[in-house]
């Protein structure tokens, strides 16, 4: 998605910018390249406050939007070779570069930052020592990366990108970074942005009619970022609207990309205008709509448990209901796994009420995913009872033990544990009647541990 996400914008904005508003093939370009930005810091933002985050769609748009930030280096880097009239080789060059770095540092944090930290260096640290140990070994890291990624062609930039990409796997450096670093980071980000892109922004010729004409046209490239939406999983109007909205705002890398074309004399001051316009109508824009959508979406889950507790409540007891259930998996990550869980979960014919997922990593390199799901079964209806009769019991035993099959092919991992109890919200009645599990749980593991899944082991 991140590469889809960056380029169809791209390149319709580039097909507009050619034919449309009458550039050359090269300001064309520069053009485009603006428009393959998406707002990661907004996004998140945004769900993270919707608690939108820990879901599918939040953790697609995160790794997406990691993959639009590496094309985005990218590109400043071509558009710096294009302003300072390069030979070939410093096009291609700083690419192949790039690639290499992100592939060779990409297998070392996943291999062996996690074990050299853990075998090596932090057994010789104080306990007490160990975040600021490692939060320092990755600012160091960020001084060798910055000034070697300049040298190869590329930007400095990729080599803070990578900096924190080497240490990716430690949650030693992510705890120590909020604590310490987060505040003056924020405030640094601000300064920054306001001394190179909030006073280049040209406010008075917003009043130029063909700046809005031309911004008009550059706009209707939002159409192929919000349809990114259709690559949502589950694919459904609110988890389409979530997904394209959330991708639809263009980000600061727009600004430096419109910026670095101007001083290179790659487009004149009308295009730059125009270009500036376009993300800020769609830093307006995207986010009003995301609100509203996630605000929508909060709504309706409050009335699917709302629904819950009333039909599994003591007054209920003896009527037929559906059946509710809280799923819990713990395993390693793989490609593709929310996917095939999700197709596992919908094929079973059970409708999903919420999904999170956790990554708590409880020492270096051994990171683990824990989902957590509450579902309504679409195909079995139960009398609510304290205890079942047999053949209740009987059925709903069954069609447990089917869930789970279809979960565990879906995780496609033999160590995988797993956890489904039958999950009664309602008041007056007893948390759970049955449990079934898989793998080496613990037997006091309840639905309401959602709180503790993030900071400790999920069974």
């Amino acid at each position: 998605m991140g590469l889809l996400g960056s380029l169809l914008p791209r390149a319709m904005c580039f097909l507009l910018a050619l034919f449309v508003l009458g550039c050359q093939p090269l300001e064309a370009f520069a053009v485009s390249s603006t428009m393959a930005t998406m707002s990661t810091g907004i996004a998140l933002n945004i769900l993270k406050a919707g608690g939108m985050l820990n879901q599918p769609t939040g953790q697609l748009i995160i790794a997406a939007a990691t993959v639009n930030e590496m094309v985005n280096i990218s590109l400043i880097t071509e558009l710096g070779a294009i302003a300072s009239g390069g030979r070939w080789y410093t096009y291609v060059l700083p690419l192949v570069f790039m690639f290499v770095l992100v592939a060779v540092l990409g297998v070392a944090a996943v291999k062996l930052v996690p074990c050299l930290l853990d075998k090596v260096v932090l057994k010789r640290v104080p306990r007490s020592q160990r975040e600021n140990v490692v939060l320092g070994l990755m600012f160091a890291a960020a001084l060798l990366l910055m000034p070697l990624c300049k040298a190869t062609g590329s930007s400095d930039l990729l080599g803070a990108f990578l900096a924190g990409f080497c240490f990716c796997t430690d949650h030693h450096v992510h705890h120590t970074w909020n604590r310490q670093v987060k505040r003056v980071a924020a405030f640094l980000m601000r300064l920054f942005f306001a001394c190179s892109i909030g006073f280049s922004i040209p406010i008075k010729d917003f009043a130029d009619a063909v700046v809005w004409r031309r911004a008009g046209v550059l706009f209707t490239c939002i159409v192929t970022k919000v349809g990114m939406g259709l690559l949502a999983k589950p694919l459904d109007s609110s988890q389409f609207c979530v997904l394209g909205f959330a991708w639809g705002a263009w980000g600061e890398f727009s600004f430096i990309l419109a910026i670095t074309a101007l001083n290179g004399n790659i487009i004149d001051k009308s295009t730059y205008d125009a270009v500036v316009l376009t993300v800020l109508l769609s830093v307006v824009l995207s986010p009003m709509a995301l609100r509203h959508t996630l605000t929508r979406i909060a709504r309706h889950a409050e009335k699917e448990i709302a629904t819950a507790r009333i039909e599994t409540g003591a007054d209920e007891i003896g009527k037929v209901h559906s059946v509710y259930y809280c799923l819990q998996t713990r395993s390693r990550a793989h490609w593709g796994q929310q996917e095939a869980l999700l197709s596992a979960i919908y094929g079973s014919g059970c409708k999903i009420i919420d999904f999170r997922t956790f990554h708590p990593n409880h020492h270096v390199g051994a990171p683990h995913v824990v989902n957590e799901l509450y579902l309504k079964d679409l195909k079995l209806n139960l009398e609510l009872h304290e205890q079942l009769e047999p053949a209740d019991q009987a059925a709903l035993d069954a069609r447990i033990e089917g869930i789970l099959d279809f979960v565990s092919r879906a995780l496609s991992e033999s160590d995988a544990h797993l956890k489904m109890s039958r999950w009664l919200p309602g008041e007056g009645t007893p948390e759970l009647i049955l449990s079934r599990q898989r793998g080496a749980t613990a037997p006091d593991s309840t639905p309401r541990m959602l709180d503790h899944l993030a900071a400790k082991d999920a069974f």
